[in-house]
């Protein structure tokens, strides 16, 4: 969708990662959590089985930079520090309680904070469904194409829960 939507052959963002690793850790309440830029081949000709490896291949090697203060990374980098584009993928389904959050209503929070230039996209995936929710800026151009992307995100989604990628339907040997 990237490279359709833009014509650009990497998709990059920014992801935040846990970094919640050490056992003295466990108990602890908050969101222990780093940035990292992630950087992926989103060619036309690439099925989508080629894209998620990449993909899956660029967040294992990002996230050992979500312990190095994201300012370092961006000078290293040469980009600006400001993030523009951040996605966070949670799967709370092992999170202790997660199967009663329907019940109490439980919910996360995010910052009501606008940006003219961030688009953030928050997944999550619970007992009860895979739920996306999203900021971007209002102005007259990110208006029309983030909703566009959020739909097209969301007709991907259910089609792979649904069918399978095209590159993987009928493998039932295969997790795809």
């Amino acid at each position: 969708m990237a490279h359709e939507n833009t014509g650009q052959q990497q998709f990059r963002a920014i992801a935040p990662f846990h970094t919640r690793t050490d056992p003295q850790w466990a108990q602890s309440v908050g969101w222990y959590v780093g940035l990292a830029p992630v950087g992926f081949a989103v060619r036309g000709t690439d099925a989508f089985r080629e894209v998620m490896a990449g993909a899956g291949l660029a967040l294992k090697r990002a996230r050992p930079l979500a312990t190095v203060p994201l300012p370092r990374i961006t000078e290293l980098l040469g980009m600006p520090l400001e993030p523009r584009f951040m996605v966070s993928y949670m799967d709370i389904r092992r999170t202790p309680g997660a199967e009663q959050w329907g019940e109490w209503r439980a919910f996360a929070l995010r910052s009501r904070r606008i940006h003219p230039h961030e688009v953030f996209l928050w997944i999550m995936r619970s007992h009860r469904g895979v739920y996306l929710s999203f900021r971007y800026p209002d102005t007259e151009g990110i208006r029309t194409a983030v909703p566009r992307y959020i739909e097209q995100t969301r007709w991907l989604m259910e089609q792979i829960a649904n069918e399978g990628s095209e590159d993987c339907r009928g493998k039932e040997s295969e997790t795809c």
